[in-house]
């Protein structure tokens, strides 16, 4: 049981930061890194709300079947998904969310058990672009020091406009 709340938290840690406040407008985001190839994190998914334009990242861990943060949830709870694709424009491929459960003592208050489980409405299909995620077996412990990867749709820079007086 142990080993199953580190991999869930560590799932939600490489999925979002939410709580970390960087950049000059302290608004919440991830910034830094560098372009990533699909290739690279072909288990990766856009979440995305029609509407609103709303999104978060999630993880493909089977074929109609994604993991992800319950704060996604919170405001406008996304609808479709893209896989295979870095694109969030690329629209055409999005498959509709189903239907979602979030963790039973998820807090949006203080993100406790911040983690959801979706169900696609049809199954993606595998190809080197769209993989699920390789978990950890569940005694599996990650050695002190361990490097990990983030991976996500954030800015790879801070773009700051200074107003100067002359």
């Amino acid at each position: 049981m142990k080993s199953l709340k580190f991999t869930m938290a560590l799932l939600v840690f490489l999925l979002v930061f939410k709580n970390d406040r960087v950049g000059a407008d302290g608004h919440l985001r991830i910034i830094g890194g560098q372009k990533a190839k699909i290739e690279d994190h072909p288990w990766i998914v856009y979440l995305y709300e029609t509407s609103e334009g709303y999104f978060c990242g999630g993880s493909l861990i089977n074929a109609d079947t994604v993991i992800t943060a319950a704060h996604c949830f919170d405001s406008y709870p996304p609808t479709h998904i893209i896989a295979g694709n870095i694109d969030r424009n690329n629209v055409r491929d999005s498959i509709e969310i189903k239907n979602h459960k979030l963790h039973d003592y998820y807090n949006n208050k203080t993100y406790d058990y911040d983690i959801a489980i979706l169900k696609l409405a049809k199954k993606v299909t595998f190809s080197k672009k769209i993989q699920p995620i390789q978990l950890p077996k569940q005694d599996y412990e990650v050695p002190a020091g361990t490097k990990v990867t983030t991976a996500g749709w954030g800015k790879t820079e801070v773009k700051i406009m200074y107003n100067i007086k002359v």
